[in-house]
Order: structure tokens, then sequence, then C-alpha cells
């Protein structure tokens, strides 16, 4: 486990919980409340500015506009709570490492990182890397759909564990370790790799696949290759693509995966019902709690 990715996840969930405050604050009535003991009673006073000028009222009869109040103070105080922890725990992730596998052996001696990986880490031998045969036949993506598509009969855990015509055009930037020794190009794939194994979500990745691009100046089609970052198995037996989207602020690289979306598109599949688009968050990660929420529906729905 990487307590520092479990930090970084709380931390996300911080600041959802505090975007939640602010955005039942602005719902709320304006002003303030003051609290007043009578006797064994309580009276009740809103405090407001009206062009600049303070105001009073008794509001004690006012049970709704009392309940409101009351729920204003409580609020804001949870969200001076919510920022005081957070700008807390930022301070601290600075200061941690993580107990990510890359990280760990990057702390061994030089002669030691020059070991096989699957000597420190025995899931690394046991999990099935890809085939990066170049030679290898890429699977239709028009015709590849379900288990049925890909090898008639083949039972889930087989399919899983099979080795796949996998994307070679950058093997060389497979440098992330995930948890269970599978290479990934970037520490939001590998989380991604995580969720789907603690999940149990039979998965390839990267897979590489062919399609006949045709259109009206080519009508023959052209022979062109497109490879998911993971597809995913439906309890159903179809396929499930997910893409994310590492870079959303590059516009070059947003430009190539808007062809790469649309070269779905083409081949019938839909965005939101069989291809599951995820993006970076801002200044880095994911947010698996919206790719938990999206996959809840789509996992069980196909357009099959």
């Amino acid at each position: 486990m990487n307590y520092r990715r479990n930090l970084e996840k709380t931390v996300q969930d911080m600041h959802k919980m505090r975007a939640a405050d602010t955005f039942e604050l602005r719902r709320l009535p304006p002003g303030d409340i003051t609290i007043y003991r009578s006797g064994s009673r309580f009276r009740y006073v809103q405090e407001r500015y009206v062009n600049g000028v303070r105001t009073r009222k008794g509001i004690t009869r006012n049970k709704k506009l009392v309940s409101k109040l009351l729920r204003k103070r409580y609020v804001k105080a949870d969200a001076a709570v919510i920022d005081d922890d957070i700008a807390v725990m930022s301070d601290s992730l600075k200061k941690i490492t993580g107990n990510s596998p890359e990280t760990i052996i990057g702390k061994l001696p030089p002669l030691f990182r020059e070991l096989p990986k699957e000597m420190f880490l025995p899931n690394y031998a046991l999990r099935p890397q890809p085939s990066r045969d170049e030679g290898c036949l890429a699977r239709d993506l028009a015709v590849t759909r379900c288990l049925d598509d890909y090898v008639p009969g083949v039972s889930p855990q087989d399919w899983a564990a099979m080795p796949y015509c996998e994307n070679t055009a950058f093997a060389s930037q497979k440098t992330v370790i995930a948890e269970n020794g599978l290479l990934a190009r970037s520490k939001s794939e590998a989380e991604y790799i995580r969720f789907y194994e603690s999940k149990g979500i039979l998965f390839h990745y990267d897979e590489l696949f062919s399609y006949l691009d045709r259109s009206e100046y080519d009508p023959n089609g052209t022979v062109r290759f497109i490879s998911p970052d993971f597809v995913l198995l439906r309890p159903d037996g179809t396929f499930l693509f997910h893409e994310h989207f590492g870079r959303p602020d590059d516009m070059e690289y947003m430009q190539k995966n808007l062809e790469k979306l649309y070269a779905y598109i083409k081949l019938g599949i839909m965005p939101g019902i069989d291809l599951m688009i995820t993006f970076e968050r801002p200044g880095g990660g994911v947010d698996l709690q919206l790719a938990e929420a999206m996959l809840d529906s789509m996992l069980l729905y196909s357009s099959k």
C-alpha cells in the first residue's frame, strides 16, 4: 500500500467537502445569527449589513430562518476546520516521499538497483506481462467487442492472463511500477491499474488494435492502429474501453486525442456507453471517486 497516494486521495476528498460547504453557504440566508438567553428560553437575532449599514432583527418566532442560520454557522465552522486540516496535510505531503516500488528501489545502493525487479517484487514475476512481440497480430477493433470475438469460449480469467499485442510505440516510457508489478507509463495509469485490481475488474493494459479507416477520398481504406489505455471486461462479457487523458492543458496532445476519439466514434464505440474518458486533475492525480461512479453505470450497460 502506498500511504502517500492514500494521503493525496484524502486531501482530494477534503477539497470536495470544502467545495460542498461553499456551495451550501451560497444557498443559505444572508447574515449571521446571535443567541441570547432569557430565563430558560433562547432568543435569536439575525445580524446583517444592508447597504453598508448593520441591521439587527429578532427572528425567534421564525423557526425556519433560525434553523437555516444555525446551519450556516455550523457549515462555516466545518469549512474552517477543513481549511486547517488541508493546510496541515498539504504541508505533510511536501515532506513525505511515499513507498511506491520505484521510490523504494531508487533508495537502494546502485548495484541493487541493477537487479531484476522480480527479485524484490514477487508479484512482478507472477503477473503475466503483455507480449512485446512487434510481429504479433493486432486484433481488428471493428469486430472485437466481447470475449467470444476475442477467442471463442475463452474464460474471463484466461482472457485476463493471456499474452496480447501491446503497443510498443512508447514501451521505453513504461517505467512506473504498479503495485502488481505491471509497468505503466505514468503514475496515474499505475493508479488505475491498482484500482482495477482492487475492484476485481479484469483488464488488458495498452493493447494494440487495428482498424480499416475508410473515407470518401480513400474508399478502399487504410489500416491504422489504436491502443486504448485499458480494455475492461464487463460482467456480460463485452468490453468497456477506458482512455485517460493525462495532459488536458496541452493543445497538441489533446488534438491528437480528439482524432483518436473520432476514430472510436467511427467504429461505433461511443463515449459514455462503451468508452469511458477520464482526465488528469489540475496539479496531477486521478479522481477515483468519479471513475468509480462512472463504472457503476457503464460496467452494467453496453450497446450490445
